[in-house]
């Protein structure tokens, strides 16, 4: 992987029993350590189909909106504290 690697979001349900979260987190960290704009969001409680959850089909589609607006629309670093 390199930093060539298009931005990447990853949204994932912790109660996932099709695919084990440590999956999506070593994925992010690869996409980390190859300094790929990357985001990674875990939902405690959630299974593998949660989309269909209005409350958090809305949640995932706000932060996908924001990520992709900041890495590929209008590219820009984040806010310092």
């Amino acid at each position: 992987m390199t930093a060539s690697f298009p931005p990447t979001v990853l949204f994932h349900g912790v109660a996932d029993t099709t695919v084990p979260i440590e999956s999506s987190q070593r994925f992010f960290q690869l996409l980390r350590d190859a300094k790929v704009p990357s985001e990674f969001h875990s939902f405690a409680g959630v299974a593998h189909v949660f989309d269909s959850q209005a409350d958090l089909a809305q949640v995932c589609g706000h932060l996908a909106d924001v990520f992709i607006d900041r890495h590929v629309l209008h590219p820009r670093l984040a806010p310092t504290a």
